[in-house]
């Protein structure tokens, strides 16, 4: 099945780039602040629709907590 939707402006409005920012953030494809942008909001108001999403907006990499605990023994 395809479905064709045209891509404008009200498309964006109705909360595409909201969705699709939370997405490539949650990701970790973007960064905190280019989602902000492409959901065309400031930064703290982006966090704070992650905080209602429940998402995390500082995240430990692989290994990172790891290595902070051998920093500071």
């Amino acid at each position: 099945m395809f479905l064709a939707v045209p891509f404008d402006e009200s498309l964006l409005r109705g909360g595409l780039a909201i969705a699709l920012a939370t997405r490539l953030f949650d990701e970790e494809t973007i960064s905190l602040g280019q989602a902000a942008r492409l959901a065309g909001m400031a930064v703290t108001e982006f966090m704070e629709l992650l905080s209602r999403l429940k998402m995390p907006v500082a995240r430990a990499r692989r290994g990172e907590l790891e290595q902070e605990i051998e920093t500071f023994s």
